[in-house]
């Protein structure tokens, strides 16, 4: 069951509507948006997002199957 809804969950991501709305600029979007308020949320919209639907997708499938590693120090 876990596995059946994170596949539909990321086919609705991946096809569902854009934030804002379709055909609403990314630039009205976070135009609200206070530096001060979301430092991290800013800095992610300013400088783009790299967008790999079928890694995030494998990655996480992944993770449901074997769990997250814990990162090297």
């Amino acid at each position: 069951n876990c596995l059946a809804i994170y596949t539909i969950g990321q086919v609705i991501a991946e096809v569902g509507e854009p934030v804002g709305g379709e055909g609403t600029p990314p630039e009205s979007v976070y135009a609200g948006l206070s530096p001060e308020a979301y430092p991290h949320l800013f800095a992610a919209f300013a400088g783009g997002y790299d967008y790999h639907p079928d890694a995030m997708y494998e990655a996480g499938l992944n993770a449901l199957l074997t769990g997250w590693t814990a990162p090297r120090r």
